[in-house]
């Protein structure tokens, strides 16, 4: 009986030794890919057990390197806000003011999609799993940088189109997701950031998060967006204004205060002796709502998934045995990361303000070193090499649209006018001079200069840096009728993100 506890002493001794070594060994890893990456920080932290084992930040808050970061310093977490979200309907449900299959209609009365069937059967569970059938990141010019609220937004919904049938795809939505914080609001009668504020935040002694950008500025240790143009320039560029983002991508937070929230998640909802959540409704939100499926490229990279999906507001898969949970999220000028391996009760947080794949190489190497005895995949190398073919693409679909010499324009004043979406709004053709202007009214932001491509098509010149689109640069198709008169106006730009032929601009007649 003594030999077998000093044994058993043995092992646990070396399963610490060996749980220290792992740490070392990441810690190590951070700080070697950091250096690698011309970016201007990164902040990380790791929890164990319930407790904060590991938090520190490397680098600068902006690229003028006047102030360090550190595990208090707050960055954009972009769309890891979606889990807050699907969190306090969760608590909604908890407290039996609705159901997961409450319908969104009998809260919103003016929510419409593109059928009458969709609308009148899609649920709250619906919202937060991607599945009503818009395509991905369909609808997401209407919140980018516009001044449109999200009681504005609801109604232009009606407009988008499908891109498969109704709780028969995956498609991932911004815009279900803004939806679902007015459920919020209108269930609890609070606006979305005051519940969120009292009833996660605060428990979790959250003290620092907000979701208002001129909030954080206040408090101060913020990390500016920040962007390097594909011509070697460093700017520090604005974040999106957060008035119509916040249910989606609007909260605003640090490292320290990200690992509380994980621990609760991880402790059965408990954080501090007080409950925010039960463990039923964490299983609830973890549970696969909407298989995606494995990729080749994931079952390549990863030979022992077997599933991969989301659940409401978390993406969920497996690894080695053990069950992911996680998010990324991302902002102009910021990328950032959560994963958590429940069953080990350990998770980490990787937040930078930058673009780039260092966010996501430390939470892969992460996983791969805690749920496996083999020694992890070099994440950061494979990342390194992907990251000068991913702006590639970019030039590529630039270069797909090929330019006829010797054509001529209509006279300019033909093109000037009014065009307008049912969906978006009017963007309006201005002359000034010899030269054309294009304005976006609901987002300024976006305006550009026009210059003569071919024919009746202008190349559209960004007069601001645009993350999405690191090319900056875009077509305007003028069409004409059959009377020869310009009717409408057709936008072209080559991204990942967001999606102008969504626009279908007429021309308002006068």
């Amino acid at each position: 009986m003594k030999r077998l506890s000093i044994l058993l002493l043995s092992l646990i001794l070396a399963l610490s030794v060996f749980g220290q070594d792992r740490l070392a060994q990441f810690t190590s890893y951070i700080e070697q890919s950091f250096s690698q990456w011309d970016i201007p920080s990164v902040a990380v932290a790791i929890v164990k057990d319930g407790k904060v084992v590991f938090a520190r930040g490397y680098g600068y808050t902006d690229w003028d390197k006047k102030q360090k970061v550190d595990q208090n310093t707050l960055y954009p977490i972009g769309s890891v806000s979606k889990s807050f979200t699907a969190l306090a309907l969760a608590q909604l449900v908890e407290q039996g003011k609705i159901q997961w299959d409450t319908r969104v209609i009998d809260i919103i009365p003016e929510f419409r999609l593109y059928d009458d069937y969709v609308t009148t059967h899609t649920t709250i569970e619906d919202l937060l799993c991607h599945r009503v059938g818009l395509g991905t990141f369909s609808g997401d010019l209407l919140w980018y940088h516009t001044s449109y609220s999200p009681d504005e937004i609801i109604p232009r919904l009606r407009y988008l189109e499908p891109k498969f049938e109704f709780r028969n795809g995956f498609g991932y939505s911004n815009v279900m997701f803004l939806v679902a914080g007015q459920v919020v609001e209108r269930v609890s009668g609070q606006d979305f950031e005051t519940y969120v504020r009292e009833h996660i935040f605060r428990p979790l002694q959250m003290k620092r998060t907000t979701m208002e950008l001129e909030q954080m500025k206040k408090l101060g240790n913020w990390a500016r967006g920040c962007y390097t143009t594909p011509d070697g320039q460093k700017v520090n560029v604005p974040y999106i204004p957060s008035h119509n983002i916040k249910a989606f991508g609007g909260i605003n937070s640090s490292v320290a205060e990200l690992a509380n929230y994980l621990i609760m998640l991880m402790n059965g909802g408990e954080f501090d002796g007080q409950r925010v959540i039960s463990q039923q409704q964490i299983d609830y939100l973890w549970k696969m709502h909407n298989p995606i499926g494995v990729s080749g490229r994931d079952r390549k990279m990863h030979p022992s998934r077997h599933f991969y999906g989301y659940g409401l507001g978390w993406f969920v898969y497996d690894q080695n045995g053990y069950k992911i949970v996680t998010h990324s999220g991302g902002m102009d000028g910021a990328l950032c990361k959560v994963l958590m391996i429940p069953e080990k009760k350990m998770g980490v947080v990787v937040l930078t303000n930058s673009m780039n794949f260092l966010y996501n190489a430390l939470p892969e190497y992460f996983a791969d070193l805690f749920t496996s005895d083999k020694e992890p995949f070099d994440w950061n190398a494979y990342y390194l090499k992907l990251a000068p073919r991913y702006l590639e693409s970019y030039v590529m679909m630039k270069n797909e649209h090929h330019r006829i010499e010797g054509t001529k324009p209509l006279p300019l004043d033909k093109y000037v006018g009014t065009y307008h979406s049912q969906m978006y709004g009017d963007v309006v053709v201005k002359k000034s001079g010899d030269k054309l202007f294009l304005n976006f009214v609901p987002a300024p932001y976006l305006d550009a200069h026009l210059s003569h491509w071919h024919y009746n098509t202008f190349q559209i010149h960004f007069t601001r840096p645009l993350m999405a689109i690191p090319t900056q640069w875009g077509l305007a198709h003028f069409v004409q009728d059959e009377d020869g008169n310009i009717s409408e106006l057709r936008l072209v730009v080559p991204n990942y993100d967001f999606l102008f032929d969504e626009l279908e601009l007429k021309k308002v007649q006068e």
